[in-house]
């Protein structure tokens, strides 16, 4: 998990007994592993499902394996051992700095909770790894994340109106940016909610 002071939690072993590869990050639920040929096959396997899920906006590309802030990681589920989404990030075009951060996870393989806790364990090793702004994008038909957003108290920071054509509407495409501190202040109050009850952040809803 994260640490009190905000460090990135720190390479340990799944609990199924898979060995965990070099670089992997171990969550409550998931194990987040960087993108090789050791998986590769796992991920690409997600790719049908993102191509038809409407709020990742359309056609989905293999993400880079290596992202400016680090790598993209599959998410492994602790228990059953299967690859059930992605976390990658990549720096905003003529914005040194803002780091862009997505994450796919296909509802039919991870349980509630399991997306937050990938956000949890990878956003703040963008920010150890030199980004001082993540910026998360969201269409506006996902209320599950904009309510989400609005009830910890953070409005978007901008919305482009009529922005992304998603099955056959324009949607508003609502932009959220967290410096290290605003997202501590955000989502470290879920602490008390989440596995292990005072634990740091171990699980965005999915």
């Amino acid at each position: 998990m994260v640490g009190r002071e905000g460090q990135p939690p720190q390479p340990v072993a799944a609990e199924s007994g898979r060995p965990a590869p070099p670089g992997a990050l171990r969550g409550h639920w998931s194990t987040l592993e960087p993108i090789t040929q050791a998986n590769v096959a796992e991920v690409r396997a997600l790719d049908e499902g993102r191509r038809q899920t409407p709020g990742m906006g359309g056609y989905y590309q293999l993400p880079a394996v290596a992202g400016r802030y680090g790598p993209a990681m599959a998410l492994r589920d602790n228990r059953t051992g299967t690859v059930f989404g992605v976390v990658e990030n990549d720096e905003m075009r003529g914005y040194p700095g803002v780091a862009v951060f997505i994450v796919y996870v296909d509802q039919t393989l991870a349980r509630p909770g399991y997306a937050m806790e990938a956000a949890g364990i990878y956003i703040p090793t963008l920010y150890a790894n030199g980004a001082s702004i993540v910026h998360v994008e969201v269409l506006s038909f996902n209320r599950l994340l904009t309510h989400m957003f609005a009830h910890r108290g953070h409005p978007p920071d901008v919305r482009m109106r009529r922005h992304a054509y998603v099955g056959g509407h324009y949607w508003d495409l609502l932009v959220y940016a967290f410096d290290r501190e605003q997202w501590q202040e955000t989502f470290g109050k879920f602490d008390a909610v989440l596995p292990g009850g005072s634990r740091r952040l171990a699980a965005l809803g999915s």
